[in-house]
Order: structure tokens, then C-alpha cells, then sequence
């Protein structure tokens, strides 16, 4: 069986990591996996893409588990295994979703950050645990952790290596939504269906004006290019037409 698994139910793809009796932790070829399988998320008919943990965590990060810091080429392992990984989730145009439980801390947090939308499980636990083993926070951690909760929080957490739960996540605005654990799942595969089930070559430009780093007008003249390109399509007729006749649309994705 796999490391990383990609399961396609309809207009959603499912991009499983796979290693429950390691939490999930990730080897080097299993990082190399997860960059093809996300490239292969993205050459499918998926209109949205869910990550998920096998068995009752997201993902520990990288395994340390046979590491010594002598001979471990870090800069190897961090900026051509690891971070291409993280790189082809961020830029799948695809909106994205992360359902993460039990462990999510190290790359596990940086492939869940690296998402549009991050839901958690009241058990979830995150953080910047790597102080407890005298090594440097990567996988972005540094970008996710300063952008969403500023620097004093992030530096908190990246100082004392205090993880934090699901609740405590969603209080200070590092994840969308928390759930009980035997809800999380349902409650993401609704949330992805939905986002599949809209007009989701809006949602693909949307995507592409927030991360391209605009500055208010920019991101004016960005909406009004990519308007233009919208009201072309077979979704926004249909939007159109069915707010005339007072109806729930139905939507394609073209």
C-alpha cells in the first residue's frame, strides 16, 4: 500500500497520507510521492481537492524516526524533496481543502496550511514542536504562522513548542472550523462536495487574485480581467438564468 494515496469520488479528489502507524510521518520518497500524486490530483476531472490523514492523525511531518543530524543533508531534504511537495499543493489551481486530526504538526502543518481551507478536529494538535529537538521550523511554517496569527503568536509557539488543540486553533484563526473527531471527515467531504458542486472556474481565478499578492487596485483590475473571462462561461449563463427563474442553478465548472 502506498504512502500517499489518490482516491477521485465524482467531482472530488482525496489525496490520503498514509502511514497511520508512523502518524503519518512522511520518508523522503513519500514527499516525492505526494508531489506526483498532487500532480495527478490536478490532471483530473476533480473540481476540489481533500487531504487527509489515514487512521487518527493528519500527518507528523517529516519522519525523523532514523535522522542523524551528521549526516542528513538538510538543505537537500528541506529545499528539493520537501518543499516541491509543499509548493505543488499551494499552487494547485484547484481549491483545496485539509481535514486534520490527531497529529499535525511539522510538514504535516505546513501541508495543511499549504491549503485553502483548514478544518480540525477537537483532538487536532498544532504547532512548532521542532525547539523540543534543537532544529529550525520549515515547511513554511514561518509564512502560515506569521500571516495568520502574527508575530508575537508565532513567535510564542515557535519559542516554547507548545502545540495547541483543534478549539484553540479555530479560536485565534489558524483553522476555519472545528469539529469532534467523528465528525471531521463527513463534515469536510460535505464542505468539498459543495465547493465541487459550484462554479468553480470563479472559485480557480478567485484563487489566483488572492495569492497573487495584489495591491488594492491590482486586485481591481485582476476582478474585472477575470470577470470579463467568467461571464463567458456555461456557469455564470446558467447563474444568470436561474436567478431569473428563481431556481438553484447547476454548475459545471466550465
Amino acid at each position: 500500500m502506498a504512502a500517499v494515496e489518490l482516491e477521485v469520488h465524482g467531482d472530488v479528489a482525496e489525496i490520503v497520507l498514509n502511514r497511520p502507524d508512523k502518524k503519518n510521518a512522511l520518508r523522503d520518497e513519500d514527499w516525492l510521492l505526494l508531489r506526483d500524486v498532487v500532480g495527478q490530483a490536478e490532471r483530473s476531472p476533480a473540481r476540489c481537492v481533500l487531504f487527509r490523514g489515514a487512521g487518527d492523525s493528519f500527518c507528523a511531518g517529516w519522519d525523523l524516526s532514523q535522522a542523524d543530524a551528521a549526516q542528513v543533508d538538510a538543505r537537500k531534504t528541506v529545499g528539493e524533496i520537501v518543499n516541491p511537495a509543499l509548493v505543488a499543493i499551494r499552487n494547485l489551481r484547484l481549491p483545496t481543502i485539509a481535514a486534520a486530526s490527531g497529529a499535525c504538526v511539522g510538514g504535516g502543518l505546513g501541508i495543511a496550511m499549504a491549503c485553502d481551507v483548514v478544518l480540525a478536529a477537537e483532538d487536532a494538535r498544532f504547532g512548532s514542536p521542532f525547539r523540543n529537538i534543537g532544529i529550525l521550523l520549515d515547511s513554511g511554517g514561518h509564512h502560515f504562522l506569521r500571516e495568520r496569527l502574527g508575530h508575537y503568536k508565532a513567535s510564542q509557539l515557535i519559542y516554547t513548542g507548545k502545540l495547541i488543540d483543534g478549539r484553540e486553533a479555530h479560536r485565534i484563526g489558524l483553522v476555519c472550523e472545528v469539529y469532534p473527531a467523528a465528525r471531521l471527515l463527513d463534515e469536510a467531504r460535505a464542505m468539498a462536495a459543495g465547493i465541487a458542486g459550484g462554479p468553480t472556474a470563479a472559485f480557480v481565478l478567485s484563487k489566483k487574485i488572492m495569492m497573487s499578492g495584489a495591491d488594492y487596485k491590482e486586485t481591481l483590475a485582476l476582478e474585472a480581467d477575470g470577470q470579463a473571462e467568467i461571464f463567458a462561461t456555461q456557469d455564470a449563463a446558467e447563474g444568470l438564468r436561474a436567478f431569473r427563474e428563481k431556481r438553484k442553478p447547476t454548475f459545471i465548472g466550465r
